[in-house]
């Protein structure tokens, strides 16, 4: 079964626009992430694997699946790299 993520329990999100602002409340470090960013940032509000998030976005821009599926997949093992978002138990 895929992994699932989900954002960190500390971290505090302020939206601008087009743009979101991630605050790591454990380091008081801050983050940005542009839209796109942002829009796959709010879907992890749930546990989500990279296919489902892949699936939620797919039709908002043009591009293929597997175009989507690196840019996502990169992005999330950013984020969870620096501990913004969590890996969960996908049971």
């Amino acid at each position: 079964m895929a992994p699932k993520f989900v954002v960190s329990d500390f971290v505090s999100v302020s939206e601008l626009d087009t743009e979101a602002v991630l605050m790591d409340m454990k380091q008081g470090r801050y983050y940005g992430l542009n839209e796109v960013g942002m829009q796959v940032y709010a879907l992890l509000k749930e546990p989500r694997s990279v296919g489902e998030v892949v699936d939620a976005l797919l039709d908002k821009y043009e591009v293929s699946r597997e175009v989507l599926t690196e840019d996502v997949s990169r992005l999330l093992a950013e984020l969870q790299e620096r501990g913004l978002i969590r890996e969960v138990d996908p049971a």
